[in-house]
């Protein structure tokens, strides 16, 4: 079965005049994509990549959808985060384990 996503949405994350990093969304009918998100060095580690992401939990289940993501196999700090967030694994690749809530 062919499944269109919508092109995606980009955003800039800030607060006042000051950029944190940005996140790229995609939607379909079912679910949404964290196509990729992305705090900058000096802002990581304070929370703002949690919040934003437990934002994205509390819409996506209120609308009775699907949250996904990719994550580099690498990448066990971030994959750990997820889990903590309630993500599991339900495919990997060779270099990316795609996680669901």
């Amino acid at each position: 079965m062919k499944r269109e996503f919508e092109t995606g949405r980009i955003e800039i994350i800030q607060a006042g005049n000051t950029d944190f990093g940005y996140l790229h969304l995609a939607k379909t009918e079912e679910k949404v994509q964290i196509v990729n998100i992305l705090i900058l060095p000096e802002h990581q580690g304070k929370g703002l990549g949690t919040t934003i992401i437990k934002d994205l939990i509390a819409k996506t289940k209120s609308a009775n959808m699907t949250l996904e993501l990719g994550v580099f196999k690498i990448n066990t700090k971030a994959k750990s985060l997820y889990e903590k967030l309630g993500f599991k694994t339900f495919n990997e690749t060779k270099t990316h384990y795609q996680m669901r809530i």
